[in-house]
């Protein structure tokens, strides 16, 4: 007879408890078993009137591996270097759930712990350890199996609030979205802002760079007003390493028929093309190609003509 590993069986009946728990308000989909990613829930949160709301992803650590403090108000765990790199790439929050599990068979646990993976990527930068142990926070809620007041903190109080926290991490700063219809309330989620200041940044220049050459196409003259607003943002960035920022300023300097400085900045995009190091000729010619599409210099020489 085949004996199923009781650290596997506990594996099963911790994920098998926090899914159950979550699904009362949750959408979930397990992952398949023997893939080893570091995640053992995807899931999505619902709305009061059952519109899916957000997407997080779940790791359950349960039996030995999962360290309850002797006041029992927090837990740790260990994660691996490899799920942490991979967790850090990824668009979601992630969380883990700690199940304290002693006994086989098991019994309900008292609580169960909740480990904020993303908050502690996005204020620890790689490289990590080999294992990095992580503890719950004190100063949040953990979760009781039955207790609904506690689940729905932490579908719509504590996920949404990661989940504008992880945006930041790519330069994409928004209040903290509430799954209550009408909520007027708003607030960020602050501390990590000035962390990932940069990535704000190069988000609102790629923004106004790429958003100022799609509004302007000629047959939709009702976006001009839009296309400058975006261009005066522009000109406020430094561009001087980025060829698409000068092609966008060329190309807004042509359709207000200033040749003089729409040659200049092709020139410019043409100059930070060639000037980017490690790139072969094949990956310059669609640059060049591009710049050419915006810029014309049959439209250059037939309006200075």
């Amino acid at each position: 007879m085949v004996i199923v590993d009781i650290n596997r069986l506990k594996g099963n009946y911790g994920a098998t408890l926090v899914a159950h728990m979550l699904s009362q308000r949750c959408l979930v989909r397990p992952v398949a078993e023997g893939t080893d990613i570091g995640v053992d829930l995807y899931c999505e949160s619902v709305t009061e009137d059952g519109r899916p709301f957000q997407h997080f992803w779940v790791q359950v650590k349960t039996g030995s591996q999962v360290n309850v403090a002797s006041d029992r108000l927090t837990a740790a765990c260990g994660f691996e270097r490899k799920h942490l790199e991979y967790w850090e790439r990824q668009p979601v929050p992630v969380f883990a759930l700690l199940v304290p599990m002693s006994d086989w068979p098991p019994r309900p646990p008292e609580y169960i712990y909740v480990v904020d993976v993303t908050k502690y990527l996005l204020e620890h930068l790689p490289p990590y350890k080999e294992n990095e142990k992580i503890w719950s926070r004190q100063d949040i809620r953990r979760l009781v199996p039955g207790d609904m007041n506690a689940l729905e903190w932490f579908l719509y109080q504590h996920v949404p609030h990661f989940t504008a926290a992880r945006k930041i991490r790519d330069g994409v700063v928004v209040p903290v979205e509430s799954p209550q219809a009408g909520n007027q309330v708003t607030y960020l989620a602050t501390g990590y802002t000035h962390r990932f200041r940069d990535e704000v940044l190069d988000t609102i220049h790629t923004t106004a760079t790429w958003g100022a050459l799609d509004l302007m196409q000629p047959d939709h003259p009702e976006m001009v007003p839009y296309w400058k607003r975006l261009i005066a943002i522009l000109q406020q960035c430094d561009c001087e390493s980025h060829y698409a920022c000068h092609v966008a300023l060329g190309r807004a300097s042509l359709l207000e028929g200033d040749l003089v400085r729409a040659r200049n900045y092709k020139e410019k995009a043409i100059a930070r093309v060639e000037g980017y190091s490690g790139l072969d000729k094949d990956a310059r010619t669609p640059m060049r190609e591009m710049i050419e599409v915006w810029i014309p210099e049959a439209e250059l020489r037939k309006l200075q003509a």
